[in-house]
């Protein structure tokens, strides 16, 4: 939602079930905001760096899928991967009277997805993780984050 320059952020987390069609409905409070800026379309692909989905408004999702697109893909092997993992999965598709969405099987095959996910609000898109990856995640992430680190960077945000 855009009201003079405030743009709506995906943030927090939401734990959805996914129906017997493979189906999951979209918080109540992101679909307006969806339906206003990208006429219901959003888009769904691989994330390149976790195993989960990566969920894009139509509107952000352009703007990045043709910077991918633009990079030399002849003489680098790794930009022809990174190209063929996010735009050769990318599934764009509409929401639904509910507020649905369709997971492909292939992308709900690659993120371990059965029966529930975790939406995690990153900014301008959501993370769809399997509900079983996702706690693996959250339960380890004092062991993979150096809290120091962290910290100093959270220091350096600080007003």
């Amino acid at each position: 939602m855009e009201f003079s320059g405030f743009r709506m952020f995906y943030r927090g987390t939401y734990t959805l079930s996914v129906d017997a069609k493979g189906r999951i409905a979209i918080p109540k409070i992101f679909r307006e905001d969806i339906c206003i800026s990208s006429e219901n379309t959003v888009v769904v692909t691989m994330d390149v760096q976790s195993d989960c989905l990566l969920f894009y408004k139509y509107v952000d999702w352009q703007p990045l899928e043709n910077k991918i697109m633009s990079l030399p893909n002849t003489i680098n092997p790794q930009v022809r991967m990174l190209q063929r993992r996010l735009v050769g999965s990318a599934r764009a598709m509409e929401l639904d009277a509910q507020g649905r969405i369709l997971l492909p099987e292939k992308l709900k095959g690659f993120a371990q997805i059965q029966s529930s996910v975790v939406l995690v609000g990153q900014g301008n898109k959501f993370e769809i993780w399997s509900e079983s990856r996702w706690d693996e995640l959250f339960n380890s992430f004092s062991e993979e984050v150096d809290l120091e680190q962290a910290q100093a960077l959270l220091q350096d945000l600080v007003l």
